[in-house]
Parts: structure tokens; sequence; C-alpha cells
């Protein structure tokens, strides 16, 4: 019953949409506008020393003068919840800017597509035709297109340029999780924004339960899910019993996120191939989970998004992605709420805290010199602080650049959660980049499914193991 489940979950894939948040009905903080000076050498022009008469000579052989008129095509997805402003979209201003404002009059074309499993599809159909000059991809589309033709570009040539690339004070501006994130047999590409798999807390409610702050293990974590199950169960209100403790979800983030909180990893580490589930660190955590749900201190929801239970205190913790904040925000007012509420990691036993992120890059395809440089230009100025600072408070994302921080208080101010989301950036661990994760975060997904039906045993659980670690290595073996 088991494998034929997982194996069934593989089976005809067809990438699915991005359903991570429902249709947003808030009005996010109006983006502030800010000015960006394009330069060749960077985002910011250090002062020359005095003393230096050595003049950067690029690798590239690639001249401004070369760059003069060159068109490109970029595509990217637009999540349509993000309210636009004018009826048009944050992306679409700032490449309309770097238009009329680069000095190298390079003109952007802008192709926006509905989410990122159409993007890649898209260039799936076009791989033989005209593909885009630069494109935004997850990691593991970036692999796997690499993969099926070297079609992508190896951006190490291009951050590394003394003309056109980034300086060393600007790559190690990046937050290293991210930046780290496209590199391994090449960099095939430069991360862009991140979200992240993290657990929504209420503070308030925890507090009257007793509790004086969030848990800082496992053991914590299921003391206060426990106790807050109990209090549902024995109040005056036969509607929220069974309610109260932490909602199960099964979705990959969550799961991965629980495995690597426990030690475990998802992909073999130090190898370009293979899956690690098959440990005792997996075995810990997947039975933490069953624990929770058995002893009736975690619940199945209805719906996909328990906003609304999280605000009506029939959750004290529910999982959640950062740019999903503002729908929590919503069901709050919503329901008239004033309990306080907070955002955590995925507690650890060995004082290893995570939260799981993913995002997409800015990924570069071969086409010619020209192209290829006049992409990177794009997407070197689209990572400027002022550019990412401009897309985090229009999207609710986290930037990829420390210094982004510095323009962001204002934001921070007003939207604390996501303040709080963003201290908790030294514990993220990327999404896999393997080619295979698209089609193996499938058959994790399942494996979630099966570990919290009714029929299934604690017992199960290594079986449940072995038939993971297989499937995956089966699908990952279909993309050598």
């Amino acid at each position: 019953m088991i494998l034929a489940s997982l194996l069934a979950s593989c089976q005809g894939y067809t990438p699915p949409p991005d359903t991570l948040h429902p249709a947003a009905t808030h009005t996010p903080t109006p983006a502030r506008t800010h000015r960006v000076t394009l330069s060749p050498a960077g985002t910011t022009t250090p002062a020359p020393s005095p003393a230096s008469t050595q003049v950067p000579v690029s690798t590239l052989d690639v001249t401004a003068a070369d760059l003069k008129g060159a068109k490109i095509q970029f595509w990217f997805a637009e999540n349509e919840s993000v309210p636009s402003q004018g009826g048009v979209g944050v992306m679409q201003q700032m490449v309309e800017r770097f238009n009329r404002e680069n000095t190298w009059g390079i003109t952007v074309e802008l192709a926006a597509y509905p989410d990122y499993p159409e993007v890649y599809e898209k260039l799936r159909t076009y791989i033989y035709g005209d593909l885009p000059d630069l494109v935004l991809l997850y990691d593991d589309q970036a692999s796997r297109l690499n993969a099926a033709g070297d079609l992508v570009v190896d951006l190490s040539s291009y951050v590394q340029d003394p003309v056109w690339g980034l300086t060393t004070g600007e790559q190690s501006d990046f937050y290293p999780q991210f930046w780290a994130a496209s590199t391994g047999v090449k960099r095939t590409g430069a991360p862009f924004y991140r979200s992240a798999q993290v657990l929504l807390y209420n503070q308030t409610w925890a507090a009257e339960l007793g509790f004086d702050g969030p848990p800082s293990d496992p053991s914590e974590f299921k003391d206060q899910a426990c106790q807050a199950a109990k209090a549902n169960r024995e109040d005056d209100l036969p509607e929220n019993d069974g309610t109260g403790g932490w909602v199960v979800d099964t979705d990959t983030a969550t799961l991965a996120a629980w495995l690597m909180a426990y030690g475990g990893e998802i992909a073999n580490p130090g190898e370009s191939r293979g899956y690690a589930f098959d440990s005792a660190e997996t075995r810990q955590a997947l039975t933490f989970l069953k624990g929770l749900y058995d002893e009736q201190c975690a619940w199945v929801s209805a719906g996909r998004y328990p906003n609304v239970e999280f605000a009506g205190r029939r959750a004290l913790f529910i999982n959640s992605s950062v740019s999903g904040l503002p729908f929590q925000v919503d069901a709050f007012l919503d329901t008239l709420s004033s309990d306080q509420w907070t955002v955590l990691p995925y507690p650890s036993p060995g004082d290893q805290p995570v939260i799981y992120t993913y995002g997409p890059s800015f990924v570069v395809m071969k086409s010619s010199p020209v192209n290829q440089l006049a992409a990177w230009l794009l997407a070197r100025w689209l990572l400027s602080p002022e550019n990412q600072a401009l897309w985090t408070e229009s999207h609710g994302t986290l930037p990829v650049r420390l210094s982004v921080t510095s323009l962001l208080a204002s934001y921070a101010g007003s939207h604390p959660q996501w303040a709080a989301a963003l201290e908790l950036v030294p514990y993220a661990r990327n999404a896999p980049s393997r080619p295979s994760w698209d089609v193996v975060r499938w058959v994790l997904n399942d494996a979630g499914k099966q570990l919290f039906s009714p029929a299934f045993t604690a017992s199960q659980i290594p079986e449940l193991i072995d038939i993971l670690s297989d499937t995956a290595t089966e699908m990952d073996q279909q993309f050598r």
C-alpha cells in the first residue's frame, strides 16, 4: 500500500501550479522609490587609490561599445496575488527604469508568467528555439535545464570579472547561505530573493497556558502543543475539541525543515547526486511527528491554509511561508483577535534550529557574448540593495543581501513578524538543487501523507523510510 502510493506520486508527473498562497486581500505598505546609479564596476563604485595606476581589464572580451543597442529577453514569474502599482507590476517598473537609465543602451523585453513551473515548461518548449537571455528559476530547475543540454552560463567568470563583476565587498554582502545555493560544478545562478518555511506561534495564548516563552527544543514544543490541545478539549466549546496543538502539514518544505532540525540531510552532503533519507535522524524526526499526532497534540485541518484556525486559538503552532505572513495578519484582523504572535524556527534536539529556505535565482542562458554580458548586467542591477529593498517591501520576501536591512528599518517596524523571520536567516538551510528534486519532493510529500494516515502505525516508520529512500534513488537515477 505504501509503495504503491509513493510510486503513484511520481508517475506521469506534471509540475503543479504555484499554490503557496491564496489570493491576497491586503494591501502591503507602499514601496518607496529608490534611485540607483548604474556603473560598470558594480552597484557601488569605490574611490580609486591615489597610488594605483593599474586599469582593470575584463576577461569577457566585450566592451561597453559592443553593448550599445543590445536587446535581451528576460522571463520571470509574477505572483498575481501581489497588488501592482497603477496596473504595473514592480518588476516591470524596475525593468522599464533600467531601459531608461542604463548607460550602455541595453533594451530589455520582459515576459511574465503566472508561476515558476510554467516558466520552466516554457523553456522546455523553446529548448531548441529562441530562449530568453535571462530567466528567474529555482536552483533545481536551473540544474535540470543545464543537465539537459548545457544551456546555462557559468556565472563565476562574470561575478569575478574586474570590470563587470562584483567586488569582494559586494560578494560578501550576500548572506552566505543564499550565495552558496547556486554553486556546484558551476555557478548556475545568482539569488534574487528567498522565502522560508517557518513556524507561527501564538505568544498570548502560550502565556495564558503558563509558558514563559517559545519552545527551545522538540520536547518543549510537544509540551506546549499538548497543553493547548488539552485546554481546548476541556473548555466549554465542544466545536473546538480535537484542536489546539500543532496543525499537521505534509508540505515538502515543512517535512524537510523537521528532518533538518533533527540533524538530517535531504541531499547527500558533498555529492552531486543522491538523497540521504535513510538515516537515524529521519527516523527520529518522523517518530516525533507521529507521536504528536497519536497523542492528540497535532491535528489535521480541513483547509490547506489554517490561518483562521490559528487566529481563533484552534492551533498554538502552524506552518507558514514567510511570503504568506500577510495572510495571517489579515486573519487576525478578520477575527478581531488582539493576540500577539511571532515567527519561530523549527526546534532542534541538538540546538540547531532550522528554517527551510527556497526561491529563484537569476540564470543567464547561453547565447552571444554580448547578450550574455547584457543579461548579467541587468541581473547585477536588480540585485542592488535599493532594488532588493523595493522588491522586499512589495512582496514580503527575504532579501539576499545584508546591507538591505538598513533600507528596510521602516518596513521592519511596521511588519514585526517579517522582522522576526529576517533574524532567523542564520538558521537557513537551502532546498536541494538536485535536478531530480522537483520530482523527489513529491515523494517526500506522499511519505508525510502516509505518516499521518489513520491506519499507519509508528512501527511502520522504518519501512516507510526504506521505501522513501529507494523511490528517491530511483527517481534521481532517471536524471543522470
